[in-house]
């Protein structure tokens, strides 16, 4: 009897149904292996992607913290609204600087050339 059920689960194991369905269920696993492959590397890029993100939004708040620092004292608020208004305090001169025209180089008449003069001959 033994004998039988060993026959009959060999038989059922080599049977073609059976080795169909391990196939697709191998199949479903390396299919799922690959979008898993594809999730992991784009969770790695977004990684990287908000690393470097919360990189410069340090380096933002830091450069901010030290801007509300600056403004916090008498001498930064001068400052400031000196850069943003253009204000001076009294007597202070202004300075007014204005761009002078090129001037024109000398043009140093040069005598032509034996070539010069018998390309304009033809002209």
């Amino acid at each position: 009897m033994k004998d039988f059920r060993k026959k009959g689960f060999r038989n059922f194991i080599y049977s073609r149904l059976f080795i169909l369905v391990l196939l697709c269920f191998t199949a479903l696993v390396v299919v799922s292996l690959v979008d898993l492959i594809k999730k992991n590397r784009e969770a790695r890029a977004n990684t990287n992607l908000a690393k470097e993100e919360l990189g410069r939004l340090q380096e933002r708040s830091e450069n901010i913290a030290e801007k509300i620092e600056r403004f916090s004292t008498p001498l930064g608020q001068e400052q400031a609204v000196r850069e943003k208004f253009a204000f001076k305090k009294p007597g202070e001169g202004e300075v007014i600087i204005t761009e002078e025209p090129p001037k024109e180089a000398a043009v140093a008449e040069t005598k032509p050339s034996f070539w010069t003069l018998l390309k304009n001959l033809f002209r």
